[in-house]
Order: structure tokens, then sequence, then C-alpha cells
């Protein structure tokens, strides 16, 4: 039994991979991580595919099928029902055709409102994410009758510094390039009784000599405010505050330790009526 073969890959030299394939591999390659990183011979053993089907569930240049998915998630230790849902979403976005291209105006400068808008948008939505859960945590200390005078978390929105030319402090790790050779250095659970909600991770590029953090929640839960944070051992630091929406990562720019210095990261995750749940990667010297 080794019917693999995915869907949705590139027919010719020029073509690159629909971006739903793309972050569905990405996301199988975070449950292999989180699964304790099985080889993929074991993986064959465990799901009666071979060791290439798995391999190539994880590449991301086509989406694999039903079947591929459901045997690797379970091997992985995950709900395969969640997952067949995250499959059905990508197949129908690979399904859909792409509108046809627009011709730019050679004249007019590319114009910057969509992005203001987008910009606006999220910070809109974080702060009435904010507000509800503020005022979910004072509710819940006035019906408990606490009496302590401590003010609530206080969050402030950090919008994402503009990226620099060259790699340096501030720099978009994907504009930048930092991305094509990162590597997971470290990883941390972020917890709320007792149950992983979501995750944060600290990457490093070493064509870039920078590392970033990205925080993310897991499959399920539902609209919360996240904050990261990558921090060096010498105070300079990059912060984003942003939505969480499914399992789409807010991620922070990028952060040039100094040379011999460390790279951590902190994130937070806010539920409304819940305290923030947080959690930290301690500072780590040079590359994974």
């Amino acid at each position: 039994m080794d019917q693999g073969s995915g869907i949705g890959g590139p027919t010719g030299p020029e073509r690159r991979p629909h971006p739903a394939i793309v972050e569905f591999a990405d996301q199988l390659r975070q449950l292999r991580t989180e699964a304790g990183s099985p080889s993929f011979r074991k993986l064959a053993r465990m799901t009666h595919y071979s060791s290439s089907t798995c391999a190539d569930a994880t590449a991301g240049n086509r989406l694999p099928t039903a079947a591929v998915v459901k045997a690797f998630v379970t091997a992985c230790g995950a709900n395969p029902a969640e997952w067949l849902e995250l499959h059905r979403k990508a197949s129908a976005a690979i399904a859909t055709p792409a509108p046809p291209p627009t011709a730019e105006p050679v004249t007019d400068p590319p114009a910057a409102d969509d992005g203001i808008r987008r910009h606006r948008l999220a910070i809109a939505i974080a702060v009435t994410l904010l507000a509800g859960i503020t005022l979910g945590v004072a509710a819940t200390k006035l019906l408990s009758g606490s009496t302590s005078t401590a003010s609530p978390p206080v969050f402030t929105l950090t919008p994402r510094p503009a990226p620099t030319y060259g790699i340096g402090d501030g720099a978009d790790p994907d504009k930048a390039g930092c991305s094509k050779d990162r590597k997971l250095v470290d990883k941390s659970a972020v917890m709320l009784h007792g149950e992983q909600i979501g995750a944060v991770e600290l990457y490093y590029s070493t064509s870039c000599e920078a590392g970033w953090a990205r925080v993310y929640l897991y499959p399920g839960e539902p609209l919360m405010l996240g904050s990261v944070t990558v921090y060096s051992d010498d105070q300079r630091s990059s912060e984003i505050a942003y939505p969480l929406i499914k399992q789409q990562p807010a991620y922070t720019n990028v952060v040039v330790p100094a040379k011999g210095g460390c790279l951590g990261a902190t994130a937070t995750i806010f539920k409304t009526g819940e305290r923030p749940a947080t959690a930290t990667i301690k500072c780590q010297v040079g590359q994974p």
C-alpha cells in the first residue's frame, strides 16, 4: 500500500507550489517536530507508506492525499479529523482559480493605502480583543470578591518597524531572505489550564546572522490576541502584537545578536475572560 501521490504540484519549471500547499507542508513539519521528530523510516513503518511518501508530504511540492495525511498525523499523535478538515480547505484553495492579473499603471507609483488600511484593521481588531480581555479579567475579579488593587497586565501594541536595507535589526525575515535557511533554535508551549493552546518558536538564519520569533495557536482554538518578542542580551528587541487566527503565526522582525551574544523570546496569548498565558525561551548563544 503506497498510493501516496499528491495533488496540485508544479506542472512546469516556472511554476511554484500553491501557497496552500506550502502552508500545509509547514504545518505537517511543525507537527512532526512536536511529535519528537520521528524519522521518515519510522513513520513509514507506522503509516504503511514508504519513507519517500512521508517525506514528500512535508516537502511542500504537492498536497498529499487525504489517506496519507490521516496516517501521517495519526502516527504523530494528532487528531485526524482536524487535519482532514485543514486538508479539505487546502484542496479547495488549490481548486479555486486565481483572478487574472491586472496591469498596473506605469506612470503611477504603488499605492500604500491598502497596506495602511490592513494595518489599521489589524490594530483595531487587536484593540477590540484587548478591551474584551481587560473587561473580562476585571469582571472575574469583581465577581470573585477580590480586593486587590493591582492593575491588569498592560499590553502595548508595537507596530513592526519598517524593513531596513541590508541585514540589520528591524529587517523582515521573509523579505530579507532570512527564511530560506532558517533553523528552529528552540520552541516552548503556551499553556492555559494545563493544556497547550499554542507555541512560541525562536529561529536563526546563518546567512543573515540574525534571529526572530513567532507565536501561533494550535488547531481548534478561537481567535485570540498574541504578542511575541525576540530580544538580545544587550537590551535590543523586536516585538509584534497581532490577532491570531487559526494557525497563522505572528512573527517579529530580526535582531542581530552581538558577537558571542545570545537571543531569547517571550510570547503572551490573551483569551477573553482568562489570565494571559505566557511562554519563554531562554537566551541562547550562537546558531543552533
